[in-house]
């Protein structure tokens, strides 16, 4: 009696609890009472996904018998036309039942190496990263938090320490005792989980080593010139500065992306309308008259450029912290995915004032070379469900008013004289 993991294909025995507690310990597709991914149902062929919150799939599992179920269908499919993969309810309909309480028949081996320090920082980092990536939470509230859960876990692994020596006098078991030694070393390895996160430095340090992580480059925009008052002379004079823009190598990171996720067969499982009707980017005409774009195993990016005010928009100043950004999704991933904040993928990041001063043209060429040898040369990946090289291009170029016709040499909303159908033309040239 059991269900199927989604991820693995195994049927766990017992609720659905027992299930929620393996794709948490097992898959590291859960982070407190959120999935980390897309789940499939899975059971008895259900094609459900969930995102969100997991009492949402712990209510659905209540309409599968546990029984045991044949192997679930592969993850990531397409989505189900009644639910279009999006969660229902909202966070206070129903209360969270707890589901981290490991079962007895996989506790015997699901312990095995979490009481490696390597293993307890993996969870440890796994919250800091997820506190880290809410835009609202400042790196001094994360670093805050982290501080006050160490304290904490401090005293309760000291009370625990206190209890076992307290019970083990009471059994008559030696303080030198080989097997209480060992219990108290456990406890001692995973009572420090932060001791590598506990600052801002450390933070960084520590995600710089995982295998996830990938450095922005610094390239040149160009040349400036700046007063700066001499304090010796007390003269102004003009100092040179090379003026740059942070920039995400596209080549490493979309291997990197295409590795570590599903992209590749959530890609193989979109297909074109065959009744011609416009439902996708894939089911226009630009799409399917260039070959290029028309292959299955191309993927196609749709880039997105906006500027942003990181300080008060009503102050005086306002304008001169302007940033701007290029970020990324694929175009052929169902929308579910592309309307996902986590699956767009920051490119570039540049004062707008450099670019007005500069041009786009400086901006994007690195960019342009690298897009230039990934869609002649690809890049070679090794995933369970694609192996062999896989070719990219862009497919469209997005953003609001301002962003767009400015990159198109149009920044006065007084001189668009041109019609949608000119804008439209000039991005299909650029593409």
């Amino acid at each position: 009696m059991g269900y199927a993991c989604p991820k693995c294909g195994h049927i766990i025995p017992g609720d659905a609890k027992v299930l929620i507690w393996h794709l948490r310990n097992v898959h590291n597709a859960i982070c407190g009472h959120n999935f980390t991914q897309h789940i499939t149902c899975g059971q008895d062929g259900c094609e459900r996904t969930f995102s969100g919150r997991t009492y949402v799939f712990r209510k659905h599992l209540g309409n599968h018998r546990e029984v045991n179920l044949p192997a679930p269908v592969p993850l990531n499919v397409a989505p189900h036309e009644d639910d279009g993969g999006l969660s229902e309810g909202s966070d206070n309909d129903v209360e969270d039942a707890p589901d981290d309480v490991p079962p007895a028949a996989e506790a015997e081996h699901m312990w095995d190496h979490f009481g490696e320090q390597e293993e307890v920082e993996q969870h440890a980092s796994g919250l800091v990263a997820g506190m880290l990536a809410s835009s609202s939470t400042a790196h001094s509230t994360v670093t805050d938090v982290v501080k006050k859960t160490a304290n904490l876990l401090d005293d309760i692994t000291s009370y625990v320490m206190h209890r076992v020596q307290e019970f083990a006098a009471e059994v008559g078991v030696q303080p030198g005792d080989e097997n209480l030694q060992s219990l108290i070393a456990d406890v001692e390895a995973v009572s420090h989980p932060f001791q590598n996160l506990n600052t801002l430095y450390r933070q960084r340090t520590f995600f710089q080593n995982c295998d996830t992580f990938l450095q922005a480059e610094e390239l040149p925009l160009g040349i400036g010139y700046y007063p700066r008052s001499n304090p010796q002379t007390g003269n102004v004079q003009q100092v040179m500065r090379t003026i740059s823009f942070q920039y995400i190598p596209i080549k490493p990171l979309l291997k990197l992306i295409i590795e570590k996720t599903e992209i590749m067969e959530i890609v193989s499982h979109l297909q074109p309308s065959d009744d011609n009707l416009l439902r996708d980017f894939h089911d226009g005409s630009y799409c399917r008259q260039r070959a290029f774009l028309s292959q299955p195993s191309t993927l196609k990016l749709i880039l997105y450029i906006d500027d942003f005010e990181v300080t008060n928009p009503l102050s005086p100043r306002a304008g001169t912290h302007k940033l701007g950004a290029v970020y990324f999704t694929f175009a052929n991933a169902p929308p579910k995915y592309r309307s996902s904040l986590a699956n767009m993928f920051l490119l570039m990041l540049y004062t707008s004032g450099d670019v007005k001063m500069y041009g786009y043209e400086a901006l994007f060429a690195q960019f342009i070379l690298d897009m230039n040898s990934l869609e002649q040369d690809g890049i070679d990946v090794d995933t369970e469900s694609f192996r062999g090289n896989v070719k990219v291009g862009i497919a469209q170029v997005v953003g609001d008013n301002l962003g767009i016709h400015s990159l198109f040499g149009r920044p006065n909303n007084r001189e668009l004289q041109a019609s949608s159908l000119d804008v439209i033309k000039v991005l299909s040239f650029v593409v």
